[in-house]
């Protein structure tokens, strides 16, 4: 009988595992920003990140049958897609062919996308970003992108070697793309107020930079090499100076440096990497990549200052293979 129980019990608890592993979900959030026009409203991104070369169901059909029903209008990838220590790269290159054919697509590197030109499949992965490089696919690696409200570029500026900014694509000035704002009701406020705000600049474009962090900035659990600091200066150094007046957004892989990101001030970061922390507790996760316990920043919504940050637990796994509360997602988040 104890017997019976006992194999009950570990049948129960393979079956847990399986599910918290291979059962997706989706995690709505919205962004509102008084610097858009009204174009704006309705849009939906669909964020995804960290699948680690996994499948979820043949050619990860129901992955893509998610992120259907959700009817994006664009795709934020925010790294790791590949496992670095696996040569095959097959899933996450099927998936991100079928994404591009369907949606404005936007990624950018994370660390294993570093780790797997450093690792012994280097030659296989040169293959796979030679492809992904064919693709119609934006790879936002520091550097901005300037989108209208159809997420469509047209500017992009990097960084030139003197560290100014160097543009190409469609060279528009700011003021032509910006509007007055006349959407306010003159009852809800007084004279001098609505004088104020008509004045207002509503952009009829977003500015989407990418930061692709240095592979040594990355901590590892079972690594005892320093890691290089990032500060807000280094993020100047690679991206230039914000104009706060305009809408910014960031994608940047590791959320444990949002303190950083928030002090040079995009109105939205879209992270991922800490896989929610493996182990969710209530509003906390339990593990960090970084060698910490209970991360500052593993899954949903944070704020600093004026920015907030929208971080997915991903849908893979790295060196820790479990999930335990934190089933993999993709985030849905819906301009209001």
């Amino acid at each position: 009988m104890y017997g019976a129980s006992f194999f009950l019990l570990f049948l129960g608890i393979i079956a847990y595992f399986y599910v918290e592993a291979n059962y997706l979900e989706v995690t709505r959030f919205s962004i509102k920003s008084d610097k858009l026009v009204n174009k704006f409203k309705g849009k939906k991104i669909v964020q995804l990140g960290d699948l680690h070369g996994k499948s979820f169901g043949k050619n990860n059909e129901r992955l893509i049958e998610l992120i259907d029903k959700e009817r994006p209008d664009v795709v934020f990838i925010t790294g790791d897609m590949i496992e670095a220590d696996r040569k095959n790269y097959q899933a996450a290159l099927a998936l991100l062919k079928d994404l591009s054919k369907k949606y404005k697509v936007f990624y950018v590197t994370g660390n294993h996308e570093h780790k797997a030109l450093e690792k012994k499949y280097k030659d296989e992965y040169m293959e796979y970003f030679r492809q992904v490089k064919d693709l119609d696919i934006e790879r936002v690696n520091n550097q901005k992108l300037v989108l209208d409200p159809n997420f469509k570029v047209f500017k992009r500026e990097t960084l030139s070697e003197d560290y100014g900014i160097k543009s190409s694509n469609n060279m528009i000035d700011s003021g032509e793309l910006a509007e007055e704002d006349d959407s306010i009701d003159e009852k809800d406020i007084d004279q001098a107020s609505f004088a104020k705000k008509k004045k207002q600049k509503k952009y009829r474009y977003l500015n989407l930079y990418g930061l692709v962090l240095p592979f040594d900035s990355y901590r590892y659990m079972f690594s005892n090499r320093k890691s290089k600091e990032i500060n807000k200066e280094y993020i100047e150094h690679k991206l230039g100076k914000l104009d706060k007046d305009e809408c910014n957004f960031l994608l940047a892989h590791n959320p444990l440096l949002f303190d950083e990101y928030a002090k040079w001030g995009p109105d939205y970061v879209f992270s991922g990497h800490v896989h929610g922390g493996i182990v969710r507790i209530a509003k906390k996760g339990l593990f960090s990549p970084d060698r910490k316990f209970f991360p500052k920043y593993s899954f949903g919504e944070y704020e600093r200052g004026n920015s907030k940050m929208f971080v997915t637990k991903g849908l893979g796994s790295s060196a820790l293979k479990v999930r335990i509360n934190c089933r993999p997602e993709i985030l849905s988040i819906k301009f209001e």
